[in-house]
């Protein structure tokens, strides 16, 4: 019996010696994470004055570009792209400053590089990275100076308002701040207010002025379910009077962005559509820099610069006026290729333009 006893007394010493030894160990090492996690951590160098600022939280996207971009500048530089490794270069060492607000359009062969421009602008193909860009990155972010050997090198990139697309930005910040108007529009299937505003962060008021700035209000409002009249997904079901470049138009308004992109918007509409969106185009995104890839040559007589492209390059980039009345200039070519008379029509265009300029420079 007594043996008894002292084997129990010995047992619990044991344990409670286990326990006590197994409680020191899970102290060493919550005290060795303690101190590897606060290593890890970068030290505060100003601690916050208020308990607002302790809890901002800094997310780059919203911080970093809430109001970008605020001009719309652009500017290509030494830019390159191929559809895929091994094939032929689409765009072949482009440069084009274009500047915030200006109307520009773009004209060339079928295959010469005008659509891949907006492409590469929205990063749907991405332009070539020159393995010195890294190491001219570098140098720049050191604030040191090139070498002499580095100087002949010409970095190539794609500036909005002066931050690179492909470096200071993922593609869903990019791509929010640019309306767009494709060849061929395509259109949710759904309501007529999810296609304006398939966010829903505009007012049904703002949906009826942006109809009314692009001549479809009249339409809309006979529809006997106005905003909420179901939209098939090619818009099939849709009469002349809503058309689908008219409902994307509508959209960038109410995207409220300071660049637009239209891709031959006007190249399967006919003259009365075209004219209407030209005039949507002049009035509403008076301060936008809109770029147009333009089919009919009358489309970007008015524009403030015209890019001529030819096989993947820039062969000419001018205004209108300049270029259509000087002598062998591409762009003159291709106005004659229509014919003498098409071509006066043209400069007559662009005359009234300068004039208008002149006469009010505000009224564009």
């Amino acid at each position: 019996e007594k043996d008894y006893e002292y084997k129990q007394r010995e047992k619990e010493r044991e344990e409670k010696e286990r326990e006590e030894q197994g409680n020191e160990n899970d102290r060493q090492l919550l005290s060795q994470n303690t101190k590897r996690k606060s290593a890890s951590k970068p030290k505060k160098q100003n601690k916050p004055k208020s308990k607002k600022q302790k809890n901002k939280k800094i997310t780059p996207s919203f911080t970093m570009y809430k109001n970008w971009p605020s001009k719309g500048g652009i500017q290509f530089s030494n830019v390159c792209v191929r559809y895929r490794e091994g094939l032929q270069r689409v765009l072949d060492h482009v440069d084009i400053h274009i500047k915030g607000g200006s109307k520009v359009g773009i004209v060339g062969r079928t295959g010469s590089g005008k659509s891949t421009i907006l492409l590469t602008l929205l990063r749907l193909v991405e332009a070539e990275r020159n393995p010195k860009d890294e190491e001219n990155e570098q140098i720049l972010d050191n604030n040191q100076q090139s070498s002499s050997s580095s100087q002949q090198y010409k970095p190539s990139y794609i500036l909005i308002d002066g931050r690179d697309i492909q470096r200071d930005m993922g593609v869903t910040t990019l791509r929010s701040n640019i309306a767009t108007t494709p060849q061929d529009p395509t259109l949710f299937e759904g309501s007529l207010r999810f296609n304006l505003d398939p966010m829903s962060k505009r007012e049904e008021k703002d949906l009826w002025v942006a109809l009314q700035q692009v001549g479809m209000y009249d339409y809309v409002k006979s529809l006997p379910s106005g905003l909420d009249s179901n939209v098939a997904t090619d818009g099939a079901n849709l009469s002349v009077g809503l058309n689908t470049s008219l409902i994307f138009l509508s959209r960038a308004l109410l995207k409220k962005c300071k660049i637009i992109l239209m891709d031959e918007a006007t190249a399967s509409v006919d003259f009365e559509t075209d004219t209407k969106i030209q005039k949507v185009t002049r009035e509403c995104f008076q301060d936008c820099t809109v770029i147009t890839v333009a089919h009919r040559l009358s489309t970007i007589a008015d524009a403030d610069m015209v890019v001529v492209m030819d096989q993947g390059r820039v062969v000419e980039c001018g205004k209108p006026k300049d270029l259509l009345f000087k002598t062998g200039s591409h762009l003159q070519f291709m106005a004659l290729s229509v014919g003498e008379k098409h071509l006066q029509q043209l400069q007559q265009i662009s005359l009234e333009k300068e004039h208008k300029i002149i006469e009010n420079p505000y009224d564009l």
